[in-house]
């Protein structure tokens, strides 16, 4: 009788087995090597059907684009610093985007700048939520204003305004997550909200200017909720006539826990925070036919808290280990302004002027004037010529002459527009 059973037994176990070893021998023999592929899974595998395809095709094909920006440049300062010709590649874009379902916009784009490869942004946006609500999560640039969303080749000018540079930084990404929300005010104006938490935003935190080297910014890895960065807008839009719009918002930027870190004598003093905010206005007209616009903008911000550090090095001469790092605080403010006129659709020019107050004490005052001219050669390549003239109270002033080539390969764009 056992033996009954047990040669039962193995007959189950061999119509189990049957099927799953004829598949593999027709795979193996009937099947080109690209498509030697079945649907069975072992007990306790790992993997599965995550992602839009397996990995033997290829119909998920998300969009690929880059940006090439070259720049040659003439600077010369009156203290006869950095005079001279410079011509480089400024930065290479790499940019992967695509809808990875319905409900969610996913990309990364990768940048090569000053001979350094780096992540600017990964994100993950879903619109799947009630109402007009908006999620985003990961890395991606902050919601400040109207410029710090767009990368620098994207810009009106060849750099970004000073006062932005100088209290923001270049470029500032987070890694975080962002809450939008957008709803009419009638039937003619749009307004927009969003909330912003991140772990840090403290890349575009100016100190030390002058320092060399420069004391730097830490923050916490890990911290107290009331410990994160956050970031706010809000803004509306209007029509202005028929062929007008105007855009009010305010935005803010929050760092409430940080240090300064000097690393060649291993000075470190923490406890400190610093909040940026500001108020901006935009103004756009374009003719009936579309081919002739005008722009002009205004933004006012204020860098509120503790500003920059610098090494006090009275102590014993030699003896870095009672040195001290004396730090700036208390609120400096800056401005940008701007007038941009397309006259044809492939030319525009424009002026634009910022200034603003120093991290130091004195307050001493920096501005700068550019001129510009664009040149749409065609809708994959740009040419600018521009002129920069900037003024310092404590320190040299310069003039630069620049001409930015830019070439934009496939569906390129980041941030929002408004």
């Amino acid at each position: 009788m056992r033996n009954t059973n047990e040669r039962n037994r193995g007959t189950k176990e061999m119509h189990y087995q049957t099927p799953l070893l004829a598949s593999f021998s027709l795979a193996a023999l009937s099947a080109p090597a690209a498509a030697q592929r079945l649907d069975v899974s072992s007990p306790g595998s790992y993997g599965g059907g995550l992602g839009q395809t397996t990995r033997f095709d290829n119909e998920f094909n998300p969009a690929l684009s880059f940006v090439i920006d070259m720049l040659a440049d003439y600077t010369s300062e009156s203290s006869g610093g950095e005079d001279g010709v410079d011509v480089n590649l400024r930065r290479l874009d790499l940019l992967v985007a695509d809808w990875v379902d319905p409900n969610a916009f996913a990309w990364f784009t990768i940048a090569y700048e000053e001979q350094e490869l780096a992540l600017d942004e990964a994100a993950i946006e879903y619109v799947g939520l009630p109402g007009r609500n908006t999620l985003r999560a990961g890395r991606f640039f902050v919601d400040f204003g109207k410029q710090m969303q767009a990368h620098i080749e994207e810009l009106r000018t060849i750099e970004r305004p000073l006062v932005l540079r100088d209290f923001l930084g270049e470029e500032l990404a987070g890694d975080g997550v962002q809450w939008d929300y957008w709803h009419g005010l009638g039937d003619t104006t749009l307004v927009r909200y969003s909330v912003g938490a991140f772990g840090s935003l403290a890349g575009g935190h100016h100190h030390g200017e002058e320092a060399d080297p420069e004391p730097e910014v830490i923050v916490p890895t890990r911290k107290e909720l009331d410990q994160l960065n956050f970031t706010a807008r809000l803004t509306a839009m209007t029509e202005v006539g028929e062929n007008g719009n105007l855009q009010l918002g305010g935005s803010t930027r929050l760092i409430p826990d940080f240090a300064f870190e000097y690393d060649p004598s291993e000075l470190y003093q923490e406890g400190y925070s610093n909040s940026v905010f500001g108020l901006d206005a935009t103004y756009g007209w374009r003719s009936d036919t579309g081919i002739k616009s005008f722009t002009t903008g205004f933004e006012y911000l204020w860098n509120t808290g503790d500003l920059e550090a610098e090494v006090n090095d009275a102590g014993t001469p030699g003896d870095p280990t009672d040195d001290a790092l004396d730090v700036s605080n208390g609120t400096r403010m800056g401005y940008y302004g701007f007038v941009d006129c397309a006259f044809t659709q492939q030319d525009s020019t424009g002026v634009q002027y910022s200034r603003r107050q120093s991290s130091h004490v004195d307050k001493a005052e920096r501005g700068e004037l550019d001129f510009y001219y664009t040149r749409h050669l065609s809708e994959f390549l740009r040419l600018r010529a521009g002129a920069t003239f900037a003024t310092d109270e404590a320190g040299p002033d310069s003039t630069r002459f620049a001409i930015q080539l830019t070439s934009f390969v496939g569906p390129h764009g980041h941030g929002l527009s408004w």
